[in-house]
């Protein structure tokens, strides 16, 4: 297989594209002030990212024992005081398993998340939902592999369903 030129690390560099690919381990931290109903997780909210990236598009899938969520749009936007700081924008949809529906309908949300420099192994941010709900991520990465379930990311990250 042949590795797309743009993630070989130098040449990355030169794109200035980050590669932020990867399966990355998730903390979610909602805020003290979100609409979360009773018998809701107040958090930490743990899980797996999943963040697959060609030099033109990046999606994302997250992944917790409860629910999945999936990206529908995306950007990385060079920040405009920084050379090595990136803005990375995505907005999802997340669905939970049927066993939560009652109290985890489907919704929307966007995250923001910060790169700094070229070949991140954390990234920082924040997210917010259409059910009133904010806080902030933080995400540590596993490793670049991009073709995981849903089982097999909260495995690699070490989030196993109970």
């Amino acid at each position: 297989m042949v590795r797309p030129l743009w993630k070989i690390p130098g040449v990355a560099h030169i794109a200035g594209r980050p590669r932020i690919y990867g399966t990355w381990k998730a903390t979610l931290r909602p805020s003290s002030d979100s609409h979360i109903p009773p018998g809701g997780n107040r958090g930490p909210i743990l899980g797996a990212m999943v963040i697959e990236q060609t030099f033109w598009t990046t999606a994302v899938r997250f992944h917790t024992d409860q629910s999945s969520s999936r990206s529908s749009t995306s950007a990385i936007a060079t920040d405009i005081d920084s050379r090595q700081s990136k803005s990375f924008f995505f907005t999802y949809s997340n669905w939970a398993k049927q066993e939560h529906n009652a109290r985890s309908y489907p919704h929307h949300g966007t995250t923001l998340l910060q790169i700094i420099g070229g070949e991140p192994k954390s990234l920082q941010g924040t997210y917010w939902t259409d059910r009133l709900t904010a806080g902030d991520v933080n995400l540590e990465l596993v490793d670049r592999s991009t073709s995981r379930t849903q089982t097999d990311a909260l495995s690699a990250v070490q989030y196993v369903d109970k």
